[in-house]
């Protein structure tokens, strides 16, 4: 029973006319493609150069600060003020681990930088035009 109906199937199917494209098929085709946005290039916050400066200002300052002597030129200035005390404070806090005061602090300025850096990337992102990719 299944072979007559699949026969007979067929046999209508062969009977009927194909649809053509149309003419314009192409040209709408080529239309909306055109159409696209192009994609948004993502610049970096910090250009090439401006990371080259900042690398060249840190070598400077460190050099400065191991191979230059102001008294030697002149530039002492005499300062009236108390001694400053820029050491920085003990934090006794009961750690489930010996860690030094150092790695305290490493850790918690790193996760400080990490929660500004998050937060100015994603209020860049949200202010971008394409807001629904990155919101």
């Amino acid at each position: 029973m299944d072979v007559r109906k699949d026969e007979e199937l067929k046999k209508i199917l062969a009977n009927l006319e194909r649809p053509q494209p149309s003419d314009q098929l192409l040209g709408n085709i080529m239309d909306a493609v055109h159409e696209l946005p192009t994609p948004v290039v993502s610049q970096p916050l910090i250009g090439k150069k401006g990371w080259w400066l900042i690398a060249l200002c840190f070598a400077a300052a460190t050099i400065g600060l191991f191979f230059f002597n102001p008294a030697a030129v002149g530039l002492e200035i005499p300062l009236n003020t108390p001694k400053l005390d820029l050491s920085m404070p003990q934090i006794d806090w009961k750690m489930p681990f010996n860690g030094s005061n150092t790695l305290l602090y490493a850790v918690l300025f790193m996760g400080i930088f990490f929660g500004l850096q998050i937060k100015m990337l994603k209020k860049e992102f949200l202010s971008s035009p394409e807001q629904g990719q990155f919101a």
